[in-house]
């Protein structure tokens, strides 16, 4: 083996490495799962991986806003270009974009889906789990990043400083930003049972 295949295949490892600890969480074993797999029912609707919540009785995108499901690898994967959601403003409006950033015309017609509140986000943070604080199986390649809420602190304007609650998922902890401040964004549904 020659010194560029042998740089070759040393930097494919430590490819391989860095990227299966980015897509799975590291989760402590003596402490109960908060949100096993068992707890969800997975499926699919129209080309979109979604998963239904027994305890919450929400429904979720399995994932980001920023990512779609790939069926040859079975996960997330990143839409080229597109990973933060931007400023809240345009978080709220995500739902109103679900569609393909690179497909115009593959327009999703379910038009319930919306940014959920900060309560709702929480429910998903797997207390046993870190970087992320989530069961990546259900949730695969989420990032360990601020999620975005519709929670904010009233009366949201844009003279004034306004707080918008968020989880961060590295940890799992319930923390404010401000009003400007971009984040991830994963959606919801209230209509229950897929």
């Amino acid at each position: 083996m020659n010194n560029k295949q042998s740089i070759f295949t040393l930097s494919l490892i430590c490819w391989c490495l860095i990227s299966s600890t980015m897509a799975k969480a590291a989760c402590h074993p003596d402490i109960i799962k908060m949100a096993p797999d068992s707890r969800y029912i997975l499926s699919f609707e129209e080309d979109m991986a979604i998963v239904f919540d027994k305890k919450t009785n929400l429904t979720w995108q399995r994932c980001s806003h920023a990512q779609q499901w790939s069926f040859i690898n079975n996960d997330c994967s990143e839409l080229s270009g597109f990973f933060n959601a931007g400023r809240w403003t345009q978080a709220l409006a995500a739902p109103l974009k679900l569609f393909h950033p690179l497909d115009d015309e593959n327009v999703i017609e379910q038009t319930d889906w919306r940014l959920p509140n900060i309560k709702e986000l929480a429910s998903l943070v797997e207390t046993a789990c870190e970087n992320p604080a989530i069961n990546s199986d259900i949730f695969p390649n989420t990032h360990s990043s601020r999620f975005l809420s519709a929670t904010a602190t009233a009366p949201v304007t844009i003279n004034r400083v306004t707080t918008i609650w968020y989880v961060d998922f590295t940890s799992g902890l319930v923390r404010g930003v401000g009003f400007s401040s971009g984040g991830v964004v994963r959606l919801v549904r209230s209509n229950g049972q897929p």
